[in-house]
């Protein structure tokens, strides 16, 4: 590829710049080679000068970026049966708890670290998004007692991560008014009213109360059209 650039020694003046892209892909971007069209051969020599140390510090940035990656640990966990890769060879594999859930998910951690020792002193952070929020607490409830218990081998918990989390069913419902008020879906007038008619109940509302189901009905065409 043909670059046409600044002549950095005589400004107004351009030249080409001949780009080859190397085959690294494990640093992308800054695997190229590069021939200047230059009249001077000094000129040339120090652009690619230049030009081979913007390489080098974009190389090593990217190099401290991948390093970064290895201060931590992930494990995934599909959980609970059914979802995701987990399957059970049963179907009363599938019947299954939160609190049994989160039983089998403390489990897991407990046997991985045994199996798994040199582990057993990094900090330990657990984290889950959706229904996760949910049962990692209970995880974490499982992890803090054991480690109270002298339970082995103990975990070096150091704290816990949700995201997007169910909490209480109800309450997540519940709040979507609020939540569709926030991000404009419906009008601060139509929130006002919901709230005054409906008493703050949306999801098991008085069904004789009229303007109550009006409202719930202009904000379910609100959001869903």
């Amino acid at each position: 590829m043909v670059e046409i650039i600044d002549d950095p020694t005589d400004p107004g003046t351009q030249i080409e710049k001949e780009l080859f892209q190397s085959g690294d892909t494990s640093l992308p971007q800054t695997g190229n080679a590069a021939l200047i069209s230059h009249p001077d051969p000094a000129t040339a020599l120090e652009i690619l000068k230049r030009d081979f140390h913007l390489f080098r510090e974009q190389a090593a940035k990217e190099r401290a970026e991948v390093e970064a990656y290895r201060i931590a640990n992930i494990i995934f966990i599909d959980a609970p049966v059914g979802t995701g890769f987990s399957y059970s060879t049963t179907q009363e594999g599938y019947n299954t708890s939160d609190t049994e859930s989160s039983e089998a998910v403390y489990q897991f951690l407990r046997k991985w670290m045994l199996k798994h020792p040199k582990f057993r002193y990094n900090p330990l952070y657990i984290a889950g998004d959706s229904y996760s929020g949910i049962i990692v607490p209970q995880v974490i409830l499982k992890v803090s007692n054991g480690n109270r218990n002298g339970v082995r081998p103990p975990m070096k918990l150091q704290g816990y991560l949700l995201g997007n989390p169910v909490t209480e069913l109800h309450s997540d419902e519940n709040s979507r008014i609020e939540f569709y008020h926030r991000v404009t879906l419906i009008s601060s007038e139509l929130y006002e009213s919901i709230q005054e008619n409906c008493k703050g109940e949306y999801v098991y509302p008085n069904v004789s109360n009229s303007d109550c189901m009006d409202d719930i009905g202009l904000v379910a065409e609100a959001v869903h059209r």
